[in-house]
């Protein structure tokens, strides 16, 4: 239990560079980035592109160390190739829009389990 909490502090910490980022901050900017993209860059913003996608690269990044010390309900198993980035933000919109109760966790662990919920592993 103490490893679980130490890997998702240490994935909040590493998604992003302030302590006050939460998932209302990630379905912001990730709004913005699906906003950005899919009106080549005429709506939304490049700054929320640009958060969305250092939290999703971070938190990608750090999943592939960390999950083999999730329990296995809890690991992601993410297809090869990985999905591109804006399906990840999408993916992110979604899972915050449907569980706005967890909108006060960190960005970096609500990203996660995002992606969890939509890539878990095969049992």
């Amino acid at each position: 239990m103490k490893a679980w909490i130490g890997v998702v502090a240490l994935v909040g910490l590493a998604a992003c560079n302030h302590a006050v980022a939460d998932g209302n901050d990630l379905l912001k900017q990730c709004q913005a980035m699906v906003g950005f993209v899919d009106s080549d860059g005429k709506k939304g913003s490049s700054y929320g592109a640009g958060y969305c996608m250092g939290v999703i690269a971070g938190v990608v990044g750090l999943r592939s160390v960390t999950n083999p010390t999730f329990p296995s309900e809890y690991q992601t198993c993410l297809p090869t190739p990985s999905p591109p980035t804006i399906q990840a933000a999408r993916i992110a919109v979604k899972f915050l829009r449907d569980n706005p109760e967890k909108l006060n966790l960190d960005d970096g662990v609500l990203m996660l389990m995002a992606l969890q919920r939509a890539f878990p592993c095969k049992k």
